[in-house]
């Protein structure tokens, strides 16, 4: 999807979900760590320009759901994090119920990257910075 089908994608479903009315909104990041981010004290869905060029339609959407069951998270009970409730949102909203992905992406597709980090369940990602603690 092209960026613009991507923000009228998420505008979409945020609007389905509840969430324009709770005052949430949809932005871009630069982030090399992550491809989507739910900065949920600002109400703000966020995905990352850096990765979104190099990933499959499916894993966008997929990616974009994910966010958004976290928000509905928030709104329910304050917080969120990828457990059981959690869980139980992303499938409602029909993202696949896991923390993080395995990214199918070509390093051509992407910038170079100094450090590569992987993260406790073996899925890589490249970074531009060591990162300092766990």
């Amino acid at each position: 999807m092209t960026a613009q089908e991507t923000e009228t994608f998420t505008l979409n479903l945020m609007d389905q979900w509840g969430l324009t009315d709770r005052h949430w909104k949809f932005g871009w990041n630069n982030r090399k760590s992550a491809l989507g981010l739910c900065r949920m004290r600002d109400r703000i869905i966020e995905l990352s320009t850096y990765f979104w060029p190099a990933i499959s339609e499916e894993q966008q959407k997929d990616t974009i759901r994910h966010e958004i069951a976290h928000a509905l998270d928030f709104e329910q009970r304050g917080y969120s994090d990828h457990g059981p409730k959690w869980k139980l949102l992303a499938m409602r909203v029909g993202a696949k119920p896991v923390a993080c992905v395995t990214l199918n992406v070509e390093e051509k597709d992407i910038q170079p990257s100094k450090y590569i980090l992987i993260c406790p369940n073996g899925h890589r990602f490249p970074s531009h910075r060591l990162q300092k603690r766990r």
